[in-house]
């Protein structure tokens, strides 16, 4: 292997004098262990063999773990600042146990400084969507992709460090404080049995401030109302501090004070350049505050593209399978649709019959 290029990194670890061809895989584990800050040096202790400068990138990343992680992190480093998608789903499909498809062929991608709205009515998939492009699933058919790489190779550390999740629900069953559960949102960048830092706690009490719960940082969870919680959780995404956000109906549980709050906070985000993907059942919201929207109907994409290009009588009355009226709001200039009552629905159906319902995509 003469001559091969190896990785500065690993220049670094030969002039301390490791022996790094000789790293074996009992090694490996005790080197996960103490994670990337502690280097296969310490696997050996000493070492004298200077050709092992000569060791290939590959094999040497493949003697240390927490080398290949530094070397990763190295390699997507443009892909996580260039211009090309953060995150990105190609034909993903997932089933659960004896059901079927709950998501179908999707292809979306998330770009730079971006809201993304996933719509749909009940069941639709976007829930399970978005769990796959969390890595919480993993997509029977296609794949997801972060930074350029498939999510699947990336270790759960890496990816919490990259997408923080609001999910539909939280259950906390322990008496935590508020300050606590934000504080949950530091997990990733924490080592084995370590406390948080001042600047842990900075990035805690900044987060909280943001979404207006730092008066709230001494009371239990059990203590808040549903839509107090949901702001907590939203807090201790941000402190999270990562490129990709992704909410599960953020809006559930609160008035519309802060409903508009919360989406005003994502547009924000947005604005410094980080990118947020976003379930919401309110297409006026969608319409106002999104970038672009999905459309889902029975776990497949009936229509994408900006909220006027897919919020339409058309699509809305096909897929929700009701009567609605779609306007368009004179102060926003957004897509306002509106639900109608019964007996305003009984009358465009004698008058122009019933909503075409929307094609059931084929099983695959």
């Amino acid at each position: 292997m003469a001559g091969a290029a190896a990785h500065p990194l690993a220049h670094r670890d030969v002039r301390l004098g490791h022996r790094a061809h000789r790293c074996k895989g009992k090694h490996q584990g005790e080197t996960e262990r103490h994670g990337a800050k502690h280097s296969v040096l310490a696997c050996h202790g000493r070492a004298r063999w200077p050709k092992a400068a000569r060791c290939s990138t590959r094999f040497f990343a493949s003697c240390s773990p927490a080398l290949a992680r530094r070397q990763r992190n190295v390699v997507n480093e443009p892909d996580r600042n260039g211009t090309g998608p953060l995150l990105a789903a190609e034909a993903v499909s997932f089933r659960y146990p004896r059901q079927d498809w709950a998501v179908r062929n999707v292809t979306l991608d998330l770009r730079r400084g971006e809201v993304l709205g996933i719509l749909g009515p009940n069941g639709s998939g976007k829930s399970t969507l978005l769990r796959l492009l969390s890595g919480w699933l993993r997509p029977q058919q296609g794949d997801v992709w972060l930074f350029g790489r498939p999510l699947r190779k990336y270790a759960p550390r890496e990816i919490a460090t990259a997408i923080a999740v609001v999910p539909q629900e939280t259950h906390v069953d322990f008496p935590f404080s508020v300050m606590e559960i934000v504080l949950m949102g530091r997990a990733p960048y924490l080592r084995g049995f370590s406390f948080e830092s001042p600047r842990d706690v900075a990035a805690a009490r900044a987060a909280m401030e943001r979404v207006g719960v730092l008066a709230l940082a001494g009371r239990t969870i059990q203590e808040l109302s549903g839509g107090e919680r949901q702001r907590v959780v939203v807090a201790r995404a941000l402190a999270q501090e990562t490129p990709i956000l992704l909410l599960d109906e953020p809006g559930a549980f609160l008035d519309v004070h802060n409903v508009v709050e919360i989406y005003d906070l994502l547009r924000d985000l947005a604005a410094e350049g980080r990118s947020v993907v976003t379930v919401l059942h309110d297409l006026n919201l969608a319409a106002l505050y999104c970038d672009r929207v999905f459309l889902l109907h029975r776990g497949a994409v009936f229509a994408h593209g900006t909220p006027s290009e897919v919020i339409t009588y058309r699509n809305i009355t096909q897929v929700f399978e009701t009567e609605v009226y779609v306007d368009r709001n004179d102060l926003t200039g957004a897509v306002n649709v509106l639900p109608l009552s019964r007996p305003y629905r009984e009358q465009l159906r004698r008058e122009f019959g019933g909503p075409q319902r929307a094609q059931a995509p084929r099983d695959q």
